[in-house]
């Protein structure tokens, strides 16, 4: 998945549900549901490259039927995206998450009629608007005998090395507005409390803790608790191949 999503570059820190007022007078409402910082490679110029995605799950049962496709909110999600835009965010994709239960046979036959029209109807508007669009297709693999497997994710016949379908690149734009601020403060935290905590930077992930309304870093288990306040910070945790609790991210 992280191939996928950094389009073969470096990470430098994942950010998750960071709200767009986070700084002051930012004149935004919302948050930025994931955000990650790449560098470059080595064939592009120097520097970091962020993205923004808002994330929509869907769950499919183990008879291969989807649930909650949301496919007559396709206006809300275009407007949400609109949002990122105009704060500044130079690649606004929508990432949708197909949760798979376990022994659905719809995983390996991805996606099913009725998950590719909602996909393909959805694509035409967010082609229009200039967005960028993802699928992640997975499942929680438990054995005969109750084995937790853990997460796989389905083949991708279009690209076998990436978990993530791309349906729509979007276009590049420029850091600009409040989204310039907001990056530079993150860089700034992710660096000094790496240090902090003793955590070396390169996969770090930022979370925004509601309780206590402080950003820490999130570690990678099932546990995710706030360092700061002690709150759990309500299944809020990166949606990684080893994580297979997604809570409220991707509502």
């Amino acid at each position: 998945m992280h191939f996928g999503l950094s389009d073969g570059r470096i990470y430098r820190w994942w950010a998750i549900n960071i709200p767009l007022d986070l700084l002051p007078d930012s004149g935004f409402a919302g948050d930025i549901d994931l955000m990650a910082c790449t560098r470059g490679t080595p064939f592009e110029r120097r520097g970091f490259y962020f993205k923004t995605w808002e994330t929509k799950m869907m769950l499919v049962d183990k008879t291969g039927k989807p649930h909650s496709l949301k496919s007559n909110k396709t206006d809300g999600i275009v407007k949400q995206l609109t949002i990122q835009r105009r704060f500044g965010s130079p690649f606004v994709s929508l990432l949708e998450l197909y949760l798979h239960e376990s022994g659905s046979p719809a995983l390996a036959h991805f996606p099913t009629p009725e998950i590719f029209r909602v996909v393909k109807n959805r694509a035409i508007a967010l082609a229009n608007a200039g967005f960028g669009y993802q699928l992640l297709p997975f499942g929680h693999g438990i054995g005969v005998r109750g084995q937790d497997y853990g997460i796989h994710c389905g083949r991708n016949l279009f690209n076998p090395e990436s978990p993530t379908v791309d349906i729509l690149c979007g276009p590049r734009t420029r850091v600009v507005g409040e989204f310039r601020k907001l990056a530079h403060y993150l860089s700034w935290f992710a660096e000094n409390e790496s240090l902090r905590v003793n955590k070396r930077l390169g996969f770090t992930v930022i979370g925004y803790c509601r309780e206590c309304r402080e950003l820490c870093l999130i570690p990678k288990s099932d546990l995710v608790i706030c360092y700061k306040c002690g709150a759990p910070f309500a299944g809020q945790s990166l949606p990684t191949l080893e994580h297979p609790r997604f809570g409220g991210f991707g509502s």
